[in-house]
């Protein structure tokens, strides 16, 4: 249904948008099937919501002259109904679900931002700068709080995209669809004809009685739903904020991980090199040994964390995710002792490796008596290090484990434990294989 209003901002509607008409509405189901009747979906400057129009009982002064009619609201000066000749192959539940989800993403919302108005309407760019500026200035000065929604047209053809049907053969976006547009040629709406009675030209006898409908301004319930969905909306931005933040860190850890183990490949690769120069097989093997643990404690982290993306950003109900998280500080625990176990059994090897072979160099070369006091120096100091680092690691080893002794697991946990341990080797296994092939 489009009409003409007659506040000073549907005249400037029609004045901008270049044509009759200053607002849009549409008849639609309320969305419950169990509930009879259409209701007037629509978006103003009141917010964007249901008018509920009450019928009334019209007399033209005898009995066969009785008709059920609905009052247009706010007095309009001129109207028209339109239909989609689609609408007749759209069976009711496809209907009613269209109306759900039209009211799921844009109902109890506060009328469109100003500035979007402008899309709708095609000017010189001079203009439109100023008209921009305008439309700027007119939202600061809004006194209406809650979520910007969309404006009546916009509402309109959403809509009939939900229904998934064509409203235009050119096919355009609903934020420019503006009131006056759907009476184009382009439009495939049509009329439908004598869907008004205009009071003007009924009998001086006629009389109705019945409800008369309730002006939207003084709707308590509509500006109780846009208040209460503006304040659910700014939880909802702060929650997603939250999640931004918390995926960002994630992001950081990760990337902190894949330089320790960068490094320390490249650590146990050097050993390597430096292992085989020393003609030392066993202490070859014994790297590559730790080259594989070091890779599957990362390989597990890898997994714990696209797994917590899932879990935490997915639609996982609260059960789960409470197992999830005993079965991740676990997960956790285990990446975490065999990645620290690696890299303190890769110091201390290198450090026993390293005494080793400057002993044998000593012991080769017959070294003076001030050469062999900067060696046993030098092999304390190394003693030292290694005393301190595998202290160091016993504690955040036993600051995990006491961490994880205040329960037992739940089932689930034992589940995701068991799914992460297993994509975590498979991935090893498929490295290893393809390193092999290399």
């Amino acid at each position: 249904m489009l009409v003409k209003g007659n506040t000073p901002f549907s005249s400037l509607i029609v004045s901008v948008t270049q044509g009759e008409y200053s607002h849009a509405a549409i008849w639609i189901p309320g969305g419950d099937e169990k509930v009879e009747g259409i209701f007037l979906a629509e978006s103003d400057t009141r917010g964007v919501g249901f008018t509920v129009l009450m019928p009334m009982s019209l007399h033209t002064g005898n009995a066969s002259g009785r008709e059920i009619v609905f009052q247009i609201p706010d007095s309009p000066s001129k109207w028209i109904l339109l239909r989609h000749p689609g609408c007749e192959n759209i069976d009711s539940a496809k209907m009613h679900q269209a109306s759900l989800d039209l009211q799921n993403d844009e109902f109890y919302k506060t009328y469109s931002a100003a500035p979007r108005l402008l899309e709708t309407v095609t000017s010189r760019k001079s203009y439109y700068s100023l008209a921009y500026m305008a439309a700027q200035a007119i939202d600061v000065f809004r006194r209406d709080k809650g979520t910007r929604g969309v404006f009546c047209s916009e509402l309109v053809a959403k809509f009939f995209s939900k229904l998934g049907l064509e409203l235009f053969l050119d096919e355009r976006e609903s934020h420019t669809v503006s009131p006056n547009d759907l009476v184009l040629p382009e439009c495939l709406l049509v009329e439908v004809e004598n869907a008004f009675v205009d009071t003007q030209s009924l009998p001086p006898e006629t009389y109705a009685y019945g409800s008369l409908s309730q002006e939207r301004k003084n709707d308590l319930f509509l500006r109780n739903m846009i208040n209460q969905r503006g304040m659910n909306d700014e939880i909802t931005k702060s929650v997603d904020e939250l999640e931004g933040n918390l995926r960002n860190t994630n992001r950081a850890i990760i990337e902190q991980y894949n330089g320790i183990a960068e490094e320390t490949q490249r650590r146990v690769i050097k050993q390597i090199a430096l292992a085989e120069l020393w003609n030392e097989p066993e202490q070859v093997e014994k790297l590559r040994r730790y080259a594989v643990m070091h890779k599957y404690g990362f390989l597990l982290l890898q997994c714990i964390n696209e797994h917590d993306d899932l879990q935490r950003f997915g639609n996982t109900q609260v059960e789960d995710i409470e197992s999830w998280n005993e079965a991740s500080a676990t997960l956790h625990y285990i990446a975490i002792e065999i990645m620290s176990g690696v890299q303190h059994a890769l110091l201390r090897n290198t450090i026993l490796s390293g005494i080793r072979r400057v002993r044998k160099t000593y012991r080769d070369s017959s070294p003076r008596r001030v050469q062999l006091v900067k060696f046993r120096r030098l092999r304390t100091k190394m003693f030292k290090i290694w005393e301190r680092k595998k202290y160091e690691n016993h504690e955040n080893l036993a600051f995990h484990k006491r961490s994880l002794m205040s329960g037992s697991l739940s089932e689930q946990a034992d589940v995701y434990i068991h799914t992460i341990v297993q994509q975590a080797f498979k991935l090893l296994k498929e490295e290893l294989v393809s390193n092999q092939t290399k």
